[in-house]
Parts: structure tokens; sequence; C-alpha cells
């Protein structure tokens, strides 16, 4: 019984995942999740679209869902990210975020976790 509740939850913490993939994305040191994850047990945004068919790459059409939390880093941190595993990372306006992640800011400022 335990083996199968442990594969319907996945195979890690979705928080640890979210660190992990920024830590590797970013090549920065010192990222932590925000505390008000730890309490709630809930991410701050969960955005679900579809991706369309990929025949170059072998990948049908499919949902994607991004499960967002909020990670911290310390003032000043350099960003090196991997370009294999992104484009490229850089430090952008808070405002900014309301162009990609529109309710994920909406929840943060409801929840005090930036300044409006």
């Amino acid at each position: 019984m335990a083996a199968a509740r442990r594969a319907l939850r996945g195979p890690e913490d979705l928080a640890i995942s979210a660190l992990r993939e920024a830590v590797e994305e970013t090549g920065m040191e010192g990222l932590v999740i925000d505390p008000w994850h730890r309490t709630s047990g809930l991410p701050i945004d969960i955005d679900s679209h579809r991706i369309p068919a990929r025949p170059e790459r072998g990948e049908p059409e499919h949902w994607h869902h991004d499960i967002r939390y909020v990670v911290r880093a310390e003032k000043g941190a350099a960003i090196r990210p991997d370009l294999q595993e992104v484009h490229g990372a850089e430090w952008s306006d808070l405002h900014q975020l309301d162009a990609l992640a529109p309710q994920a800011l909406r929840n943060m400022r409801n929840l005090g976790l930036v300044r409006p």
C-alpha cells in the first residue's frame, strides 16, 4: 500500500522539484523555497495549457502544467543559466511577471509575499 501511495504522489515533493529546477536552470546558489509553501503546503499558482505537437521532437499534442512556487535568492546572487536547459535567464522587474504569470503575481500580492 505504501508503494501505491508513493506512485500516486509522484517521484518527489513538488516544492523540492521546483527548487531543483530553479537551481539547474539559473545556476544560482543559495536559492530557497519561500517559507509560505512549508506552512500552506500549496504552490502559489497552477497554470494548465495545451502544447501543440512537435513532430520533429517526436512529441504529440499534450497538456502542460506549470506548478509555480516562490523561490527566493540572496540579494546580489549571480545568475549563471545552463544554456542547454534554458535560452537565458535574467533579473526582471516584478511588474514584468504580470505579463508572464498574472494570477501568480495576484496571489503573491494577496498573500503579502511581494509589495504592490
